[in-house]
Formats: C-alpha cells, sequence, structure tokens
C-alpha cells in the first residue's frame, strides 16, 4: 500500500493556515519563504534554530513589512506556529505568556516596502517551539508582519495587516549527547569570556552565544545563566 503520510502532513498544515485567509488576501501578490540558516535540517535537542524568513511583493510599494525584531516582553506576537505531530514540543513560554506577567509589550519598530528583492526577518524558531523529543517535525509558519497601505484607516499605522502563510520546513531532532551538551557549552563560555568587559554594543557572536545558553536546557547552563544575571 503506498504511504501517503508524509504529503499529508504538510498540506494538512497548508489547509489549516490557509482558510482563514481566503477572504483576507489578494491573490499571491506577496510571498513568504521560510528557510533555516545554512539550509541546515538536522538539530539536536536544545540546539539553537535560526530562521530566514523572506518577503517578496509587487513593486508598486502597496505592501509594507514590519521589521519590529522585538518586544519588552520578549518576543514579537507577528507569527503563529503550526507544528506537526502535535506532540513531541512545547511552547517553553506558553505559562508565562498566559499570565498577566507576559503582556507588557511595545519596543522600537520600522516599516519596509515589500519588492522583488526579498526582505528579510531573522527570528530564532526556539522562541516559540521547544523540541523535547527526537523526531521529524513539519513547520507551517504564518506572519501577520504584512499590510496594505493602500488600505489604511486612522493614520500611518492603520493599513490592513495581511496574514501570509509560508512554504513547510521540515526538521530532523536527534538526541542530545553529553558529549554534544558539554561542547556546546564550551564554545558558548569561551564567546561568553571573549565579551566579558561589555563595551556596550554586543556583537551578533554575542547575542548567538546567549541564545544558544538560553535553549540550550540543561543545569549546567543554567547555572551559567544564574551567574550572569544582573540586578536590574
Amino acid at each position: 500500500m503506498m504511504n501517503l503520510e508524509p504529503a499529508i502532513v504538510p498540506l494538512a498544515l497548508m489547509i489549516a493556515f490557509s482558510t482563514p485567509l481566503l477572504a483576507s488576501t489578494t491573490a499571491a501578490a506577496q510571498r513568504l519563504e521560510v528557510r533555516t540558516a545554512e539550509a541546515q535540517t538536522l538539530y539536536h535537542v536544545g540546539e539553537r534554530i535560526p530562521l530566514k524568513l523572506s518577503f517578496t511583493g509587487p513593486e508598486n510599494k502597496q505592501f509594507e513589512a514590519n521589521m519590529a525584531s522585538y518586544d519588552r516582553s520578549g518576543r514579537m506576537a507577528y507569527e503563529e506556529f503550526k507544528v506537526a505531530p502535535a506532540s513531541g514540543w512545547a511552547d517553553p513560554l506558553h505559562v508565562y505568556f498566559g499570565s498577566s506577567s507576559g503582556f507588557i509589550g511595545g519596543g522600537l519598530t520600522g516599516f519596509a516596502p515589500l519588492s522583488a528583492k526579498p526582505t528579510v526577518i531573522n527570528i530564532d524558531l526556539n522562541e516559540w517551539v521547544r523540541f523535547d523529543q527526537p523526531g521529524t517535525y513539519t513547520i507551517v509558519i504564518m506572519s501577520h508582519r504584512i499590510s496594505d497601505v493602500t488600505a489604511r484607516r486612522g493614520g500611518p499605522l492603520g493599513g490592513q495587516s495581511l496574514g501570509l502563510v509560508s512554504n513547510p520546513i521540515v526538521l530532523r531532532i536527534i538526541p542530545a549527547t553529553k558529549a554534544w551538551e558539554r561542547a556546546k557549552l564550551s564554545s558558548i563560555l569561551s564567546e561568553l569570556g571573549k565579551n566579558s568587559k561589555g563595551t556596550g554594543t554586543e556583537p551578533d557572536s554575542l547575542k548567538a552565544a546567549i541564545a544558544d545558553l538560553r535553549f540550550l536546557g540543561t543545569a549546567a547552563a543554567a547555572r551559567v545563566m544564574a551567574q550572569h544575571l544582573r540586578e536590574d
């Protein structure tokens, strides 16, 4: 018997995201493509998974992207994530953002007009999806960053928000061995040591190391984070 499951899972995710959009989007004028950094598809449990969200659209400046990349509450809410299967993973901050402490909100933002040249947003999947079990997972993203500037009402931020559904990506998650965890933490500590003086602006390599430390999820990583807590 032919096995149809690999084709059915991404299709089901696309249908689940696409159905509410039929009345709100105009044809395929805008596009969202998602891929992992360096096109990597194999990750360990606890490994940071950086994603690149590429938005394209017509050259008529009708659509623009909200370029916000942070929020005072800790993460942006412009993207939604559908993951299959439904088990083996969790939203690591579900409890926090489901309480009053998770709704501080706000932050600097900017807007960029869409064109044939991709407008790229970088995010870490781990902010929304923590893989707890090894396996193969299919992820589809809906983004609400795009707005139609010709439908503005009541000011420059009043454009009609559109929901764009991405292509599905498939990730294979493998167990994190003790040796891999030790090597990863050692690399993180090395990067933290290089920037221990704190010159003000954090280099990208330091930001990546801090994110790696947050998502590693080991007792040793938690101790290092505790050691670096500040009074503020």
